[in-house]
């Protein structure tokens, strides 16, 4: 993504937060009543929802809500999970998200962990990211009282689009991180029934790329190779 259109989408999210809420329904159109419904329609969206999209095709929801205050719960959701992994990439779209938390080509990990810390925003609980079959997706909650820091949320939103690192050393560190996802992904009720998602989608491309890889791939992929699916995701 180019930084001129990054800015733009950053202004525009940012004038919408603050805009009083008859001005968030302007671009909806009327929703069908529930009754109207069929399975063929649209999935409904919630009028209070702002939807625009940019010239390239970029699109940007953007809600008001009043509780909690004074907080902004910003998403980056990147249309590339781990169903267009190819073979031998399978894992490369988890540790792509690992590493773009670790810190980007302009916001090193010291930077972002003092930002957050000065912010009062809790690493890992307030600033993370998952990747799944079809999506990858970046997070943070960021207080509003205070302008520079939603500027600089923004900005940390942009780092992750389009400037994450690569650094050998730093990806040998988090090889283990990002393959303990499986691990951590069936704890207590949130467990995945991967197995079952295996079996039930036999024959598709999904049985064959579940969202935390190979161990094999994760262990022994190579900056460039990160670096590749990146850019071309």
């Amino acid at each position: 993504m180019k930084r001129a259109m990054l800015l733009s989408i950053t202004f525009a999210i940012v004038l919408l937060l603050s805009a009083p809420s008859s001005m968030l329904i302007a671009e909806q159109k009327e929703q069908p009543k529930q009754t109207d419904l069929k399975l063929s329609d649209p999935m409904p969206v919630d009028p209070d929802v702002t939807i625009g999209q940019f010239d390239n095709g970029l699109r940007y929801y953007v809600r008001a809500n009043k509780n909690p205050e004074d907080r902004a719960y910003l998403r980056l959701v990147v249309n590339v999970g781990s169903v267009l992994e190819d073979e031998g990439q399978q894992g490369l779209a988890n540790l792509v998200e690992h590493m773009a938390l670790k810190g980007t080509k302009h916001l090193p990990e010291k930077e972002l962990v003092a930002f957050a810390e000065s912010a009062g925003i809790e690493l890992g609980k307030n600033i993370r990211a998952s990747v799944d079959f079809d999506e990858t997706v970046y997070r943070m909650r960021a207080p509003t009282d205070d302008p520079k820091v939603v500027e600089k949320a923004f900005e940390i939103l942009e780092n992750w689009a389009h400037l994450a690192s690569f650094e050998q050393e730093a990806i040998e560190k988090e090889r283990k991180a990002a393959f303990e996802d499986r691990r951590m992904r069936c704890v207590g009720k949130t467990c995945m029934p991967y197995d079952k998602l295996e079996a039930l989608s036999e024959g598709s491309r999904y049985a064959e790329r579940m969202p935390f890889g190979k161990k094999e791939v994760v262990e022994t992929s190579q900056a460039e190779e990160l670096q590749k699916f990146y850019k071309d995701s």
